[in-house]
């Protein structure tokens, strides 16, 4: 293969960009009035985000002949995001609010599990004509840990926030192809 092959192969998008996305989300139940209004900011302040993963569990088994690897079940790695933090700390107040929906306080008892999800997560990937041509939903979403944000005198460094969230499981979608039970066979 030369370049010009490789080139052609492009397309008029090129080569997909890590700086072109959008995440969506909305409050869970349990805050749903409370931070609806920040949750534009929240979001337009989203500095990274990473695709999910997934991997599948393999048992081997020997049926005749040699061991075989088969699967049984799907684990999902859990995303994280990283935000700008506002002057106001709202952005922080955000996620703090959000992680404290999932116990109640200092009785050490927890919400239900319902009260603390979002339903759904987005994450579209976006060409340079600012069209969506593969996207991510994650259903069931919570924030599993809010990193530490390291502070001194001597850093100048604008305050990032990274959340990592768990989830039930998530598709994708190419282009409108919704990939969700695309199972071959049924």
């Amino acid at each position: 293969m030369n370049i010009s092959e490789f080139v052609s192969q492009m397309g008029p998008n090129g080569l997909a960009r890590t700086n072109r996305y959008s995440v969506s989300l909305s409050p869970p139940y349990a805050m749903s009035n409370e931070f609806s209004k920040d949750m534009r900011k929240v979001l337009l302040f989203c500095d990274s985000v990473n695709l999910p993963g997934l991997n599948v569990n393999t048992q081997p088994i020997r049926t005749f002949g040699e061991v075989r690897e088969f699967p049984y079940e799907f684990n999902y790695d859990p995303v994280s995001l990283t935000f700008y933090v506002d002057g106001e700390l709202k952005v922080k107040a955000f996620f703090d609010a959000w992680i404290n929906c999932i116990q109640q306080g200092n009785r050490r008892s927890f919400n239900y599990y319902d009260e603390y999800i979002c339903p759904q997560m987005h994450i579209n990937v976006e060409d340079i004509r600012n069209k969506s041509p593969y996207s991510v939903t994650l259903y069931e979403v919570y924030p599993k840990t809010i990193t530490p944000i390291q502070m001194g005198y001597e850093q100048k460094d604008i305050m990032k926030l990274q959340v990592t969230f768990m989830f039930k499981y998530w598709s994708s979608q190419i282009q409108g192809i919704d990939y969700t039970d695309k199972i071959p066979g049924q």
